[in-house]
């Protein structure tokens, strides 16, 4: 009787633990920002993933206020953190509400590029798989010239994620410089072996009037006299 009075007890404590560790990660799934600091920032609002909501939860912390350079980066990390979750609106937004404090940093510019080139990417798709059509005159003409502004700026690219991006052309360029060294090769060893021969019939030639003159100015101007 004692040994079943200790189970019956164990097995409705055992129930609550569970039910409270069930709840409390209920709780965790639908974390949300809370609404003082969604007033502050109102881009916030209706966002659910754990590390925008911490990011808001030690922005919005009274202590981090008072510090202007760790607020800055927080924000920062928000905005790069919209653009990692493909929400590109909201990123530039973010990038467009730290601007505005004259806040400008090499992280941001390179927010605006992802998120505009991903923004960019979709309506591209949306014309081609949906619309079925191609780019227009007035498209055409600014997709051109932001390609042709990467061309020219992808020496900033580091040589590994450059060959990363684009194995094939690295295999391709270098087949080529080596063809470009045999071909090289080649004219050189065949200008070698022609050059000798071209002196040598050069030096023959040359020799031809200086014999001809040496007779010549041997002959004495009265033999034709004598001969008579």
């Amino acid at each position: 009787m004692h040994i079943m009075t200790k189970g019956m007890i164990f097995i409705p404590m055992l129930a609550v633990v569970c039910m409270t560790q069930a709840s409390h990660a209920k709780k965790e799934d639908t974390a949300e920002i809370k609404k003082s600091c969604a007033k502050i920032y109102p881009l916030a609002a209706g966002d659910s993933d754990a590390d925008l909501i911490s990011l808001y939860s030690q922005v919005c912390d009274k202590k981090n206020r008072k510090n202007p350079e760790l607020l800055a980066q927080l924000q920062i990390q928000i905005a790069q953190k919209y653009q990692a979750l493909d929400q590109n609106l909201k990123a530039l937004q973010a990038v467009n509400q730290l601007r505005n404090q004259n806040i400008h940093t090499p992280e941001l510019t390179d927010i605006v590029f992802l998120a505009g080139t991903a923004i960019s990417q979709n309506a591209l798709n949306q014309m081609r798989t949906v619309e079925l059509r191609a780019l227009s005159v007035e498209t055409y003409a600014p997709a051109k010239l932001l390609a042709e502004t990467i061309y020219f700026a992808q020496s900033t690219v580091p040589g590994n994620a450059a060959a990363a991006e684009y194995p094939n052309k690295k295999k391709s360029s270098k087949k080529t410089a080596e063809k470009n060294t045999a071909y090289k090769k080649t004219k050189i060893e065949a200008t070698k072996s022609i050059a000798p021969k071209a002196v040598k019939t050069s030096k023959a030639a040359a020799k031809e009037p200086v014999l001809k003159a040496s007779n010549s100015s041997s002959a004495s101007p009265f033999d034709t006299f004598n001969k008579k």
